[in-house]
């Protein structure tokens, strides 16, 4: 049974808990895109000793090698992150997505590391983070209730505002991005999965 609340005192001391029975935990971060979860990410990571900052939107896939609704490199995420991280890596190595059709140049994947030895907490952002392959290797997950039109206006106003993007490339890219997400809840609704909700 999950937890619903915009107090997050309940959270932190669950994260707590488990840093007290865990080496190595992972809280993941789900939610419709420009919900808050970069937000509330942020906030754990200044707020809790040892923790690090992974974004999901790292290994979504680039465009010519999408092929369903599944956007994102699964099994990626799980070789280069959660493994090493669980297993004690000092330093975690993965290829990084750089979205680079939204800035009008070529799409990469870049080459990305993180010093992990000294974690003891990793906080996963992104919307799918909760995808039902991922869920097994997390100790905590969060799903962040901001309803979709608010989530996707703050989501256009950022990218315009603070990465300079175009905004006819911006509303273009964020109205397929709001109908991808609700063909995706409508198949596999992930808040189910969550222990906590923010709101």
């Amino acid at each position: 049974m999950n937890h619903t609340s915009s107090d997050l005192a309940p959270l932190f001391r669950r994260i707590e808990e488990q840093c007290l029975s865990n080496k190595k935990i992972i809280v993941a971060i789900d939610g419709y895109g420009g919900a808050g979860k970069s937000s509330l990410a942020r906030k754990l990571v200044e707020e809790i000793s040892l923790a690090g900052l992974v974004e999901f939107d790292w290994f979504h896939l680039p465009r010519n090698e999408i092929v369903s609704d599944d956007h994102f490199d699964v099994d990626r995420f799980q070789r280069q992150i959660l493994i090493p991280f669980l297993d004690g890596s000092p330093t975690l190595f993965f290829q990084r997505y750089n979205w680079g059709y939204l800035a009008k140049r070529e799409e990469a994947l870049e080459p990305g590391s993180l010093a992990a030895e000294a974690l003891q907490v990793l906080v996963i952002e992104g919307a799918m983070t909760l995808h039902q392959e991922l869920c097994s290797s997390y100790h905590l997950k969060i799903w962040v209730a901001t309803p979709p039109e608010v989530a996707r206006k703050r989501g256009i106003k950022r990218d315009i505002e603070e990465y300079g993007l175009e905004e006819e490339t911006v509303r273009k890219a964020w109205k397929e991005w709001g109908r991808w997400e609700d063909r995706c809840l409508d198949k596999d609704n992930r808040r189910e999965r969550a222990d906590f909700i923010v709101n």
